[in-house]
């Protein structure tokens, strides 16, 4: 397991946006919390995926643990809940081809 070591800085104004050279779409959520960790998972680009462990930890180091998902297939699907009163969802899933 690694240590992440948190380092965080205010930065003001746009200047900095003249020195990117690339861009990478994040989008990224927690799947649970508590005192002694946090669990998320992020998705790069639509494309890799990375499952995330941190510990909680005093001061800016922690221990954490990132575990790739890549190659994976990402499942596309839509979950219909019928409205005849009966207690089961239907789920149609796809998967997407991502080594094109």
């Amino acid at each position: 397991m690694a240590f992440e070591i948190e380092r965080k800085f205010l930065v003001r104004g746009q200047e900095w946006r003249r020195l990117v050279r690339g861009e990478m779409r994040l989008r990224q959520a927690y799947l649970a919390a508590s005192d002694k960790s946090s669990t998320r998972v992020r998705i790069k680009d639509d494309v890799a995926a990375t499952v995330t462990i941190k510990a909680k930890g005093a001061g800016l180091r922690r221990r954490q643990r990132a575990i790739c998902v890549c190659g994976a297939p990402i499942l596309i699907g839509a979950r219909f809940c019928p409205s005849c009163g009966r207690a089961f969802d239907v789920e149609a899933v796809a998967t997407e081809d991502t080594s094109a």
